[in-house]
């Protein structure tokens, strides 16, 4: 289980909330948490911006290469792009994939996975903010409005 920190200034919060993913290896309870907030707050935009930060709450050093975060959301089966803006351990060293969901949930007809090329997150430390940009391919807005991680 882990917190999934919803950061959204003044915007309308669905509040923090403890999840379960589905992984092939759970994560120790509580070990890592990912802490999200929007770059852009706007629910129609042509870009979605998360700005995300992984944080190690655990005893042990976390391997990056272990850890996968995700960002749900809905694509209207438009292709899509991705740009890392920033990443204070490096734009170099994020990876990312689009995966379209066979059978859509309420709020994701699919979901960005991020992970993480190298590199490790003492006990306390945290991978430090990493600022990715999300677009259609024609550049079409989004309507983030149901989108689930929004």
């Amino acid at each position: 289980t882990f917190v999934r920190e919803n950061i959204r200034g003044s915007q309308n919060s669905s509040g923090d909330r403890s999840e379960t993913p589905k992984q092939d290896k759970p994560a120790q309870e509580n070990s890592i948490s990912v802490q999200y907030r929007t770059g852009d707050g706007s629910v129609n935009s042509n870009q979605i911006r998360p700005q995300i930060n992984v944080k190690n709450n655990s005893k042990t050093t976390v391997n990056l290469k272990n850890v996968t975060v995700r960002y749900w959301y809905n694509t209207k089966n438009k292709g899509q792009n991705f740009d890392c803006d920033y990443a204070k351990i490096g734009c170099s060293n994020v990876t990312h994939k689009f995966v379209t969901l066979h059978k859509p949930v309420k709020g994701a007809d699919a979901h960005l996975e991020l992970g993480f090329r190298n590199g490790t997150v003492a006990p306390g430390a945290s991978t430090g903010e990493i600022q990715i940009r999300l677009h259609n391919e024609d550049w079409s807005n989004y309507s983030q409005a149901g989108d689930y991680s929004f």
